[in-house]
């Protein structure tokens, strides 16, 4: 497991919001920050749809806690 795969669940919570520090230096080439900005959606992706199937989980169980 990587570093980024191990700060999912933090992400997941709220409490992790992953970013450069202060602003990105001017060293840092168009492609290399193109290349960080694909990654940050990849695991970005990753939260939402996790986020999204716990909800949908949540929501079953109560409807099944009701009938």
């Amino acid at each position: 497991m990587n570093n980024r795969e191990r700060l999912l669940p933090v992400m997941r919570s709220g409490g992790y919001i992953p970013t450069t520090d202060h602003q990105t230096p001017p060293t840092v080439s168009l492609d290399a920050f193109k290349g960080y900005v694909k990654i940050l959606k990849e695991y970005c992706g990753k939260v939402k749809s996790n986020f999204r199937y716990q909800l949908f989980k949540k929501k079953r169980k109560e409807q099944l806690l009701r009938a």
